[in-house]
């Protein structure tokens, strides 16, 4: 499809090792995309045919962590897309390999099958709405090889001027021990932060962020216990840490909801 040579990049997950607090943790590629009403499934079936096989191997190579294909079920006033693929990478060394294979995998189609996989993405994405992000994962704890879930939910946040080393910390500090609780509980199957890798990224309609912190979970019930953790973990001490740092009255949510995880993760490095 249309230059997926990084469209098929988080949202969100890295799916291999132990839970590990990093200071330049993985890369996620995230892309963005409008579908045309109706043709989801349509935009769907050209990824698991055209894309997936390639993702699969190189995951399976360990070039990718993770990569997946999610839709929000969320909907706030001037969201531009309704579909992103994610793919999860040790660094930039391993975004070149995974963009140069899927490069050539491109080139090496035959005309007929290159000509039909630009017409079926033409007829299931709106033109001109792709998008990209690129994030750094400040911190990723993930689930054993086989963790089963079927959503995110991810918190979008804005540090203050000055205190983004800060407002990582205190996510560190305070929201760390909460999720490997819940974690061990069986609420969370992953929960990570993500910075900007590359810095001024807006969503459409210029949201700003600084800090996505991001839930993988079982089921929607989950949403009330991370609720009600989040509540009990703000003390007076915390409360006063997050005004200090971040601007909360910028602070919005979506629950997206997967709609294809990838192949085998592969053995911890």
């Amino acid at each position: 499809m249309k230059a997926r040579a990084l469209a098929g990049a988080v949202l969100c997950v890295a799916v291999a090792g132990p839970a590990v607090a990093q200071t330049a943790g993985p890369i996620t590629w995230v892309a963005y995309s409008l579908g045309k009403p109706g043709k989801t499934e349509d935009w769907l079936k050209t990824i698991m045919k055209h894309d997936a096989p390639l993702y699969d191997k190189l995951q399976s190579a360990g070039t990718i962590r993770s990569w997946g294909v999610a839709t929000p079920i969320n909907h706030r006033p001037g969201m531009k897309w309704n579909l992103l693929t994610w793919a999860t990478l040790d660094d930039w060394g391993a975004v070149e390999k995974w963009a140069g294979a899927a490069m050539q995998a491109m080139q090496a189609r035959p005309a007929a099958e290159a000509k039909a996989v630009q017409a079926a993405a033409e007829a299931s994405e709106e033109t001109r709405t792709h998008f990209d992000e690129v994030v750094r994962n400040a911190y990723v704890s993930t689930p054993a090889p086989g963790t089963k879930f079927a959503y995110f939910f991810v918190g979008h946040y804005v540090a203050r001027p000055g205190q983004d080393a800060a407002a990582t910390q205190l996510y560190k500090d305070a929201v760390v021990p909460m999720g490997e609780k819940l974690m061990a509980e069986g609420v969370v199957a992953g929960f990570g932060l993500h910075v900007q890798e590359l810095h001024g990224q807006f969503q459409p309609g210029g949201t700003v962020w600084t800090h996505r912190v991001w839930w993988a979970v079982p089921s929607l019930a989950s949403i009330d216990r991370i609720k009600a953790a989040q509540a009990s973990m703000m003390t007076a001490e915390n409360l006063k840490r997050s005004a200090e740092v971040f601007d909360m009255a910028t602070h919005w949510d979506d629950v997206l909801m997967i709609l294809h995880l990838g192949g085998t993760p592969p053995a911890t490095k």
